[in-house]
C-alpha cells in the first residue's frame, strides 16, 4: 500500500488535498489490519479492505469524523467482508460479520461496537432497508417481532448511524472499479456522500485500482510462475480457438498464444471476448482427449471458427466458482472439455491451424464476427479493434458514424441496466434480446467493412464473393507464414506420432501444418534463467 500511495503521489495526479501528502497515518492505520482474519480472494480480500478503509479514511476526514466515529468506520471498513462464504453477492454476509467482529477488535465503549457491528450489518443490504437494520439493533424502536433484535438492543442515534452506514457504503462502492466491463463497476451516480462524489476522489479510486492491479497482478504471476511454468509442451494436446478472428489469429502466428497478462507485458494488444473463466494468467482451450465424451466448447467454438492445435506440459481444470478463498487457478466453466494452460503457449508447439470444411466457401460476409459477452465496453473494444484492425491492415478509411451510432444506443441501454441493477428492477430478459439485436447490427457493418477491406487488398471488386479459405491462404501468404495442407488425417507425417491420428480424425477440418511447429525445440540454460530473473 505505501509503494502504490507514494507512486500515486509522485505522479502528479493532482489530489494530494484529498489523500494528504503525509501518507504516514493511513499507512500505519493499513499495517495494523489483520490480516488472518479477512475473508481470503482476490475480490474481497486483502486488498479490497485496504482500499475501502483508505476510501473511507479520506471521506471520513472530508467530514470531519471526531476520534470515536473514525475508529468505527476504519474498523468496519477493514472487517466488512469477515463473514463471507463466496464472492457472490448477498445481503447477509454484514450480519455473519458481526458474530465475528468481537474476536477482531476491541472496544471499551460498548455503545461503538453497537454502531460498528450495525453499519457492517448494513452495508450489504439496499439503502431502503437501513431504517430495519436500525431497528433490529437499536432498543427504542418497539418491533412486534422481537427475536428481529440483534443481541441486547443498545439506544443508538439514527442520524450518527446513517452518517457511517453511508460512508461506508460510499468507500465500499468506490472500489467497484475493480471490477471491469461488468454490471457491478461503479455507477458514480448512486454514491451518497459529498465527499464520495468529488471528482478527484472519484479519478483517485481509479487510478489506485490501476496501480493495486498492476501490483496484484505481478505477485501473483510470481506465485503462479513456479507453479505452472514447467517449459515443456509435449505432454497434452488441446485446441485454442480465435473464432473467425483473422487479426487474432495472425497475432498467434506471429507471437504465440499469450495470456492477457503476458501480452501486456509484451507490449502486444488484445482484446477480450468475455471477463470470466481465465482471467488473465490462463488460456481457455479445448481438451482433445474429451472429443468423444463430452465435446461441449469443441462443438460451439473449435467447430465455429478458426483454430490451433497445440501441444502443451499440461491442462488445468477450473475450481468451483462459488469459492474464491485467493486461488490462482481459473474458474470452472459450463463447459466440460474447457480447460487452461498457464501464461502461453510459444508458437514452435503449434502444430496445426484448423478451418472447419463447412465454412472454408463461405463469404467473409456472413460469418459471425462478435462473439463476445453481452457488456458495452466489451463489445465497444471489440468492435474499435475489428475496424482499426481493417484500416492498417487494408489501408483504407471506413465510414464509422453508423457504427457509432448503435453503439451510443447501447451505451444507453448499458446505462440503463445498470441503474436498474441497483435498485433490482430490470426486465432481464428484454435487455439480453436488445443486446443481441445491437450486436447482430454491429456485426453488419463489421462485414460489410471485411468486405469493403479485402476487396481493395485482394484487387476484387465490391460484388465479388470472397470466402474464408481465400482470406485466410492470402493473410498466410502476404505475411510469409509457410504451411502443408493436410490432404488426409491418414497422413500420419502430419502427426507427431500416428498415435495421435485417433484423437484427431475429424474430416469436418481442414488442417494446415505450420512449418513453425518443433516440437523437439527445448529452451537454452540462460533463457530458462533469464525467464525465471535469475
Amino acid at each position: 500500500m505505501k509503494r502504490i500511495l507514494q507512486e500515486y503521489l509522485q505522479n502528479n495526479h493532482g489530489i494530494g488535498d484529498i489523500i494528504l501528502n503525509d501518507t504516514s497515518k493511513i499507512i500505519s492505520i493499513l499495517d495494523d489490519l489483520k490480516i488472518d482474519a479477512l475473508y481470503k480472494s482476490n475480490f474481497h480480500g486483502l486488498y479490497h479492505s485496504q482500499k475501502v478503509c483508505l476510501y473511507a479514511y479520506i471521506i471520513g476526514t472530508c467530514m470531519g469524523l471526531d476520534e470515536s466515529e473514525m475508529k468505527i468506520i476504519l474498523d468496519a471498513a477493514k472487517y466488512h467482508d469477515i463473514g463471507r462464504e463466496n464472492d457472490n453477492e448477498d445481503t447477509t454476509h454484514g450480519y455473519a460479520a458481526t458474530l465475528r467482529i468481537d474476536k477482531v477488535v476491541n472496544y471499551s465503549n460498548t455503545d461503538d461496537i453497537y454502531y460498528l457491528k450495525a453499519i457492517i450489518d448494513a452495508h450489504a443490504v439496499p439503502d431502503k432497508e437501513m431504517d430495519l437494520i436500525f431497528s433490529n439493533w437499536n432498543e427504542r424502536k418497539h418491533d412486534d417481532d422481537i427475536a428481529l433484535k440483534r443481541e441486547n438492543a443498545k439506544d443508538l442515534d439514527f442520524e450518527k448511524f446513517k452518517k457511517l452506514c453511508s460512508i461506508l457504503k460510499d468507500a465500499d462502492a468506490l472500489d467497484r472499479f475493480r471490477f471491469k466491463n461488468c454490471p457491478a463497476e461503479l455507477d458514480e451516480n448512486y454514491l451518497r456522500t459529498d465527499a464520495a462524489k468529488n471528482k478527484k476522489l472519484i479519478e483517485a479510486a481509479k487510478i489506485i485500482n490501476d496501480h493495486y492491479r498492476k501490483v496484484e497482478a505481478e505477485e501473483q504471476y510470481k506465485n503462479a510462475q513456479g507453479k505452472y511454468n514447467k517449459f515443456t509442451f509435449d505432454k497434452q494436446i488441446c485446441y485454442h480457438s480465435v473464432g473467425f478472428d483473422f487479426f487474432k489469429a495472425l497475432s498467434v502466428l506471429e507471437h504465440g498464444i499469450l495470456s492477457y497478462y503476458s501480452a501486456e507485458k509484451n507490449n502486444i494488444k488484445l482484446s477480450r471476448n468475455f471477463n470470466g473463466n481465465n482471467s488473465d494468467f490462463w488460456i481457455s482451450v479445448v481438451d482433445a482427449n474429451q472429443l468423444f465424451s463430452q465435446p461441449k466448447a469443441f462443438d460451439k467454438y473449435v467447430k465455429n471458427g478458426i483454430s490451433f492445435l497445440c501441444y502443451v506440459d499440461q491442462l488445468v481444470p477450473g475450481v468451483s466458482r462459488s469459492k474464491d478463498n485467493g486461488s490462482l487457478e481459473p474458474r470452472n466453466s459450463e463447459y466440460c472439455d474447457e480447460k487452461f494452460v498457464f501464461d502461453k503457449i510459444p508458437l514452435e508447439h503449434i502444430q496445426f491451424m484448423l478451418i472447419p470444411k463447412k465454412y472454408m466457401n463461405t463469404s467473409i460476409t456472413e460469418l459471425e464476427y462478435l462473439y463476445c459477452n453481452s457488456n458495452y465496453e466489451t463489445i465497444k473494444n471489440n468492435v474499435n479493434r475489428y475496424l482499426g484492425e481493417i484500416e492498417q491492415y487494408c489501408d483504407i478509411k471506413l465510414n464509422r458514424n453508423n457504427i457509432n451510432r448503435v453503439l451510443n444506443e447501447l451505451f444507453q441501454v448499458q446505462t440503463n441496466y445498470n441503474s436498474a441493477y441497483y435498485h433490482s428492477e430490470f426486465d432481464e430478459k428484454m435487455y439480453y434480446l436488445k443486446i443481441d439485436h445491437m450486436k447482430a447490427a454491429l456485426n453488419l457493418y463489421i462485414q460489410e467493412s471485411m468486405q469493403i477491406g479485402f476487396c481493395e487488398l485482394m484487387e476484387k471488386t465490391i460484388d465479388e464473393k470472397i470466402t474464408l479459405k481465400e482470406v485466410v491462404e492470402f493473410i498466410l501468404k502476404r505475411n510469409g507464414i509457410e504451411y502443408t495442407e493436410v490432404q488426409s488425417n491418414s497422413d500420419s507425417e502430419s502427426f507427431s506420432s500416428a498415435d495421435d491420428i485417433l484423437s484427431f480424425d475429424d474430416k469436418g477440418a481442414y488442417m494446415l501444418r505450420l512449418s513453425t511447429f518443433d516440437l523437439n525445440k527445448t529452451i537454452s540454460l540462460s533463457d530458462l534463467n533469464q525467464t525465471r530473473g535469475i
